[in-house]
């Protein structure tokens, strides 16, 4: 049969190209998988080689620490100064404070200065001796007597001071005996200074007197810690907190006074 030299129809073209189409479009499809496939194979031998390469932790078990506790170690404390403290007047000797038309006795303020004195004194290791602890009389032989007796190392008296028809005077005054004592100088000086600056009352320094509380061949001082009579210092003397600040002051006087005599501050 002899051939009539004609081309595809047009029909035939078209088939053929879609044809084309699709081989190509699986040989893609066939080169994703083979890109997966091979992605895949290689994530699982890297999994398994670090496998290897990775030991398992293994989990050490929470052990309870049973702690054996510190001992309390008690320390003796060693005896502090002995100091003797002596609130002056009480009972039907009241002291200051009828003259100047005062509210409150010089015997109620001298004894609540003395006990509070002798709270800091102890909380500061202080032995402490107080000539008395409430409203009673005891003479001026008895006090002294008593100090010159004890194991006492220094006797601080805790006086007021008043001016009738004086409404100005005023500060502290710190008196000891010349010859008695060689210390009680410097006892009186410290005492002042440390009263004085814990209240920024006035200083008046210190003086010879021969009161007979101070006639003691121990270190002796008579403190007048204010004026009754002075308008401004009157209500102060009264005040609790301002009495606090005057124990505070002979308790600072005391510590340094014990010191200088321990040698402690050299």
């Amino acid at each position: 049969m002899k051939d009539s030299g004609k081309g595809p129809t047009p029909f035939e073209r078209e088939v053929r190209k879609r044809r084309l189409i699709v081989e190509i479009l699986i040989l893609v499809f066939l080169v994703l998988i083979g890109i997966m496939v091979n992605g895949l194979v290689n994530t699982a031998i890297e999994a398994a080689r670090y496998a290897k390469m990775t030991p398992t932790p293994t989990l050490t078990p929470y052990v309870r620490v049973t702690r054996t506790p510190t001992p309390t170690v008690t320390l003796t404390p060693t005896p502090g100064p002995v100091v003797m403290i002596d609130p002056g007047h009480g009972g039907n000797d009241v002291g200051a404070g009828p003259e100047v038309n005062a509210d409150v006795y010089e015997k109620i303020i001298t004894l609540s200065i003395g006990m509070k004195v002798c709270q800091k004194l102890q909380d500061l290791g202080f032995t402490v001796i107080m000539t008395r602890e409430d409203d009673s009389y005891v003479s001026l032989k008895d006090r002294r007597e008593s100090y010159n007796a004890s194991e006492a190392e220094a006797f601080v008296s805790i006086h007021l001071d008043a001016f009738d028809g004086d409404n100005k005077a005023s500060g502290c005054t710190v008196h000891y005996c010349k010859g008695r004592n060689e210390n009680s100088p410097f006892l009186a000086e410290c005492l002042v200074n440390g009263i004085c600056d814990s209240t920024g009352a006035r200083n008046r320094g210190v003086k010879n007197s021969d009161y007979e509380v101070l006639l003691s061949p121990k270190p002796s001082v008579l403190i007048e810690c204010g004026f009754m009579s002075s308008e401004n210092e009157y209500p102060l003397l009264k005040d609790e907190g301002y009495q606090e600040l005057i124990a505070q002051g002979i308790a600072d006087g005391l510590v340094k006074f014990f010191k200088k005599m321990n040698g402690a501050d050299r």
